[in-house]
């Protein structure tokens, strides 16, 4: 049997060491996996927004978009400008089935807000549609 180990017995310093290296270790844990998941959603998003011909722009945003802040229990959020009412159910399930190791979270940033407008402004794009002319392309 084990016996307790009294806070006296180890210095306090060494206690910090071992949760300060403990902390950098996980966050790299988290780093690595997010990091492994901007990988395959660039590798594999674009081919499935393609399928969908009303789609403009996707973005990423939240946790993923953060190095520390996603995590084994973050899901993957994602804007898409242009989906329809009756396309986005079928977008999301696509993109659930071919991103299996995360939880898929889709918004539509079709109308104007706010959030919209920051999710533009500091999301990652991983989609855009190419137009025929560029008048077209502003008209988005």
């Amino acid at each position: 049997m084990l016996e307790p180990v009294s806070v006296e017995s180890k210095p306090i310093e060494e206690y910090r060491r071992n949760f300060k290296a403990r902390l950098r270790r996980r966050l790299e844990e988290r780093e690595r996996m997010r990091r492994r998941a901007l990988q395959v959603i660039r590798e594999k998003a674009p081919a499935i927004m393609s399928g969908w011909q009303s789609v403009r722009r996707a973005y990423l945003f939240g946790s993923i978009t953060h190095p520390g802040a996603f995590h084994e229990a973050s899901d993957v959020d994602i804007a898409v400008e242009g989906v329809t009412a009756q396309e986005h159910f079928a977008l999301w399930q696509a993109l659930e089935q071919a991103l299996p190791d995360w939880a898929i979270d889709v918004r539509d940033i079709t109308p104007a807000s706010p959030f919209a407008d920051l999710v533009r402004k500091t999301g990652v794009l991983i989609y855009e549609r190419a137009s025929s002319s560029p008048a077209s392309r502003d008209a988005g």
